[in-house]
């Protein structure tokens, strides 16, 4: 009786024995699977970022991916709890001002390019070699968070995965008309804006900078000037505020292309020999500051208007009369505006055909 007893005892002591084994090796295999896991997990999440890093790359501009760190850099949890904030300083404080080359060089007869018919040459106008928001050193303000955080793609993006082009008019009175000109503009994925302005002195103010800085156009259009020189500007003053626009489009939409539109004759004789410095002047000062050889890369463009002028008898340039209101020669007669329409809409189509060449 006692041995039998002893028997099934010692069965039952086997028998745990065993699934105690069989449990042991079920634990060694989910600690393997465990193990497995986490090193395939690590792996996919490295390759998740790597994939990230490159979608980034080939997305997102230069400077949305600046401003990607800094957001990563601001909401970072691993900044030791014993730092004093107090003493961050901005590292670009540390960064060593070096004096920038002159944006645009003195203008002569000799370094003006060609224009087809023009009988004027600018006489001895020498311009600033350096804009006052760049001299002794000093720099444009540093970069500020826009209001709107938008992470806008490349205009080559833009174009090649067919989204909407953000264009930014900066006008006077004779291109006001353009906002009623819809069609071409939702055929061609174009979303518009406009900012009025009245002379190039106004391309400084708060208002226009901010916006530019929050939506950071794809394209920027400028068409200003004939009303600097109705009010006695003189021609290195509209360069001067040209270029100084140019320098803050650089710090706060380094992406945006950039188009100059001449200015149009207004008719009045007595200031015709200076509208046509200033447009000379304005292709030099375009020329001077970019340089790129390639035009796909090119950022500053300059649109002349060459078929709003014609020739005098005497060879000098003129109103072409066909543009123009018979008794108001300063703004545009119907057929005029729907010719400055198409300078507009051609010269941003001559930048978009660029990317799908």
């Amino acid at each position: 009786m006692v041995n039998r007893e002893f028997a099934e005892c010692k069965e039952q002591v086997d028998l745990l024995n065993r699934n105690i084994t069989d449990l042991q090796k079920k634990l060694g295999s989910i600690t393997k699977d465990i193990s497995d896991f986490k090193d395939k997990t690590a792996q996919i999440l490295t390759e998740a970022m790597k994939d990230i890093q490159k979608y980034q790359a080939s997305v997102f501009s230069d400077e949305s991916q600046r401003m990607i760190k800094e957001i990563h850099t601001f909401v970072s949890f691993q900044v030791p709890e014993s730092q004093d904030t107090a003493t961050e300083t901005d590292e670009r404080e540390n960064v060593e001002d070096k004096e920038e080359p002159p944006r645009y060089s003195d203008i002569s007869s000799d370094s003006l390019p060609d224009m087809d018919g023009d009988q004027y040459l600018v006489p001895n106008i020498t311009v600033s070699p350096h804009h006052p928001s760049r001299q002794n050193g000093q720099r444009l303000s540093p970069f500020t968070w826009p209001s709107e955080m938008r992470l806008k793609i490349p205009l080559k993006q833009a174009v090649l995965s067919k989204q909407w082009i953000d264009v930014l008019l900066i006008t006077d009175s004779i291109m006001r008309h353009i906002e009623d000109e819809v069609d071409w503009r939702m055929k061609h994925r174009i979303r518009f804006d406009r900012v009025d302005l009245t002379n190039t002195s106004q391309l400084s103010s708060t208002n226009l900078l901010k916006k530019i800085s929050d939506h950071t156009p794809h394209i920027i259009y400028v068409h200003l000037g004939i009303n600097d020189v109705h009010q006695g500007s003189t021609v290195r003053n509209i360069l001067d505020n040209i270029d100084g626009f140019i320098a803050n489009i650089d710090q706060r939409s380094p992406n945006s292309k950039v188009i100059i539109s001449a200015p149009l004759l207004n008719g009045n004789q007595d200031q015709r020999s200076q509208i046509v410095q200033l447009r000379k002047a304005l292709g030099v000062l375009v020329h001077d500051i970019d340089r790129t050889p390639k035009l796909i890369d090119r950022r500053l463009h300059y649109q002349r208007n060459t078929q709003f002028l014609s020739l005098d008898p005497a060879g000098s340039f003129q109103q072409n009369d066909k543009y123009f209101g018979k008794e108001d020669k300063v703004h545009l007669s119907e057929r005029g505006e729907h010719a400055i329409t198409c300078s507009f809409r051609d010269s941003i189509h001559q930048i978009l055909k660029l990317f799908v060449i």
